[in-house]
This record gives C-alpha cells, sequence and structure tokens, in this order.
C-alpha cells in the first residue's frame, strides 16, 4: 500500500499543472523542473574565498563600514597579518604564507574606501 501511495504521488507531481506550466504545456520529469540557470563560467578566487575570514571585522571585500580599519586597496597587508596585535597574530597562525600573499594580492586589487 506504501509503494502505491508514494508511487501516485509521484505521479501526480510531475504531472501537475505547475510542472506542465513550466514545460509549456507539456509534463517534465522534477529533476527538470529547475527555474534558476546557473551561469556558464566560474572561476573560485583563492584569494578571496581565504579573505573571506577578513571580512568578519573588515567589511565585505574588505571594506568597513565599523570602527575596523578598511584593507582593501592596501598594499601592505603582508605586514599587517604579523603585527603585534594580537588578534591579527592569531588569525595569522592559520595560513600559510603562500595564503596570506593570495589574500593580500586580492584584496590589494580592490577598490579602497578611504576608511584606513
Amino acid at each position: 500500500m506504501l509503494k502505491f501511495v508514494t508511487m501516485l504521488m509521484m505521479v501526480l507531481l510531475i504531472h501537475s499543472p505547475v510542472n506542465a506550466a513550466n514545460a509549456g504545456g507539456k509534463s517534465r520529469s522534477p529533476k527538470h523542473n529547475n527555474p534558476t540557470t546557473p551561469g556558464t563560467v566560474f572561476t573560485a578566487d583563492d584569494g578571496r574565498l581565504l579573505a573571506s575570514n577578513c571580512f568578519q571585522c573588515h567589511g565585505t571585500n574588505g571594506v568597513s563600514v565599523t570602527q575596523w580599519d578598511s584593507i582593501a586597496g592596501e598594499n601592505d597587508l603582508m605586514n599587517e597579518f604579523y603585527d603585534d596585535h594580537p588578534l591579527m597574530h592569531a588569525q595569522a597562525i592559520g595560513y600559510t604564507a603562500t595564503e596570506i600573499d593570495s589574500m593580500a594580492s586580492w584584496l590589494s586589487a580592490q577598490p579602497s574606501n578611504g576608511h584606513d
């Protein structure tokens, strides 16, 4: 009985008016009923991905709207990672020099809001 009810639900779902309307009057299976069109090209940027942890304090893309300084557009971020501030020193421990360089390169290429 459970199999029958499950099959019936699937048939009703596949042939529902909503699916038929989305398919131009033709019924489609649920796996093809995705109204979102994915992007054709996506390139992950390691620098931005790694720097996303910085955004917690320094704002999205390094542009701060709080009392923390903006780090977008700065050229000395490698040194700031290793400065004497205990919070930044703790952050630096979790990354390799290559990862920090990747973050610094990406952030230095971003437009600054002048809130340093």
